[in-house]
């Protein structure tokens, strides 16, 4: 990716996989009070998805500015002798989850969230924990996936009669609509540049919108609608995953 320091505008500019947009100082104005850089220089990058900036402006020394999301979901490191426990230990049953428990997160603290599909919830374990910590329902109507942010936003699937996934952001106890959806989304995902994918059952195609920005619609990123086996087609994907790269 591109950094630019646009001096005149006085502001940060990057590029991303939707062309360029403006990551830090957007007012694009300096009344010599405000915390706005006039001269900056991308000093460094590190692997916690952050721009480091210097600044010439008396009084202003450093800012940092996110412009990726980092990896929240759990990657375990594999060897060539990594095996598998062979003994499974159960932390929740069909009493506690009901009998169509299809969505499982697990993030990189190793806290699991569990779509309850037939109880119109999503339960949250601290890893360890043999007892929920948290419990999101409010309007949830059959939520089929689930998928945690790395600053603790859960998105639900809410499409089944709603028509759309709902977000909890972090320590709030009521949603706010993310995207509007054709119907349940069989698989969710938020990309390291905020972009949210649902595949809707059914439509045989992969939707996606920026949360970057307020309108909740979505464009097609892949398939046609049609049910194919061809290089652009789908038959009723589910599971959606995109790397680091965007694919």
């Amino acid at each position: 990716y591109i950094f630019i320091t646009d001096t005149a505008n006085h502001r940060l500019i990057g590029s991303g996989p939707n062309g360029f947009r403006c990551i830090a100082a957007c007012s694009g104005s300096y009344d010599g009070t405000t915390t706005v850089t006039t001269i900056a220089t991308v000093t460094s990058m590190n692997n916690t998805q952050s721009v480091s900036l210097t600044t010439t402006v008396p009084g202003i020394s450093s800012t940092t500015a996110p412009y990726l999301n980092p990896i929240s979901y759990n990657t375990p490191k594999f060897t060539a002798y990594t095996t598998w426990s062979s003994n499974g230990i159960t932390f929740a049953d069909a009493t506690v989850v009901g009998t169509y428990p299809y969505g499982v997160f697990v993030d990189n603290n190793n806290t699991v969230y569990v779509c309850e599909y037939s109880l119109n919830r999503v339960q949250v374990w601290l890893k360890g924990s043999s007892n929920p910590t948290r419990t999101v329902s409010g309007t949830l109507n059959n939520p089929y996936t689930v998928f945690v942010t790395s600053n603790g936003d859960i998105y639900v699937d809410n499409g089944y009669t709603n028509s759309r996934v709902d977000k909890w952001a972090l320590n709030t106890t009521s949603s706010t609509v993310a995207m509007n959806v054709k119907y349940i989304c069989g698989g969710l995902f938020v990309d390291i540049n905020n972009n949210l994918y649902c595949s809707p059952i059914n439509y045989h195609q992969v939707n996606t919108k920026s949360l970057n920005n307020t309108s909740n619609m979505w464009t097609i990123a892949a398939g046609t609608g049609c049910a194919g086996s061809t290089s652009n087609t789908l038959h009723d994907p589910r599971g959606i995953f995109v790397d680091t790269d965007l694919n």
